[in-house]
């Protein structure tokens, strides 16, 4: 079960209401700034899990500075993610934020999507919205690939790390098991695409670098890209078992990302930027580890898991 009720939450449940609210936060619409969350009984009963696994989740996502809690009155808003795009003439700038990104890219009839990440649990939410647009009508790609570029299991990762530079092999171990169970959700999302009938060609690729990236990059149909600097700050990290724990841990949602557009002028900083930055993912690319290999877990119809270097 990916979520029971009477306080048996597991650490499945957990991080799929973690991460289906992380990217409303990060959207800035779902839930802007200043706006008190639902209630935890509205959260529970939404997400089909028990108010321990909410008041978890709620703890989570205010040790990573999104949310605040109020006496009395619940958890209100503090951050969303902010989007920069540079080469907006003043006065021009439009609204940008990833989700209008992907709600352009694929409405186009080809989707390209090449990313440089921690973890990918950003686009998980959003893939999924674009899934839903796609099985309502609303846009109909006749293509979508996907590649992906994230640390392999053995990279060499200083962070996450435990603030006393104890044993870090709790932290190390809940964040291959995002990473894992991340890009599984990307890949069954898109395929199931392909599966169902709406799209006649997916493709979802997964390769290994050999250290932890230190910035995320998004490569949108050859044409815009979006960029961020992971940082690091000190917090309480909720392991799967329940525990908190003191460490130093990657913040990537909440980082600024910088968005980029191929214009007319070669020689612009965003042209200059989409060519140089997909040059530098090919290199990524072919450099990189081999891809996994997925077969079917067994513990639930459908589902995928995946055995990386």
């Amino acid at each position: 079960m990916v979520g029971q009720r009477g306080g048996r939450g597991t650490g499945r449940a957990f991080q799929r209401v973690a991460d289906t609210l992380r990217s409303r936060l990060a959207d800035g619409r779902t839930y802007p700034i200043d706006r008190l969350l639902p209630s935890e009984r509205e959260l529970a009963a939404e997400f089909d899990v028990s108010r321990d696994t909410v008041q978890r989740v709620l703890r989570e996502l205010g040790s990573e500075g999104w949310i605040k809690p109020e006496q009395g009155r619940g958890h209100r808003v503090v951050k969303t993610q902010s989007i920069h795009s540079p080469d907006r003439p003043r006065g021009h700038a439009k609204q940008v934020n990833l989700d209008l990104v992907l709600d352009e890219a694929f409405a186009a009839e080809e989707v390209a999507l090449d990313v440089y990440s921690l973890t990918s649990e950003s686009l998980v939410g959003r893939l999924q919205k674009q899934a839903d647009r796609i099985r309502r009508g609303e846009i109909s790609p006749r293509g979508i690939t996907v590649r992906m570029l994230l640390p392999a299991k053995n990279a060499l990762m200083d962070l996450p790390r435990l603030y006393d530079d104890s044993d870090n092999s709790p932290l190390l171990e809940r964040l291959h098991g995002i990473i894992d169970v991340m890009a599984g959700m990307v890949r069954k999302t898109l395929e199931d695409l392909q599966t169902e009938g709406w799209v006649p060609s997916v493709t979802v690729a997964v390769r290994y670098t050999r250290a932890r990236p230190q910035f995320k990059l998004y490569l949108v149909n050859r044409t815009e890209a979006l960029h961020a600097l992971y940082r690091s700050e000190r917090r309480a990290i909720t392991l799967h078992g329940g525990g908190e724990v003191d460490a130093v841990d990657v913040l990537g949602m909440q980082a600024t990302l910088i968005h980029y557009e191929k214009g007319e002028d070669p020689e612009s900083h965003g042209s200059l930027f989409v060519r140089e930055s997909q040059r530098w993912f090919k290199e990524e690319w072919e450099n990189s580890l081999p891809g996994a290999t997925w077969h079917a877990s067994g513990a639930t119809a459908g589902e995928q898991t995946r055995v990386r270097p």
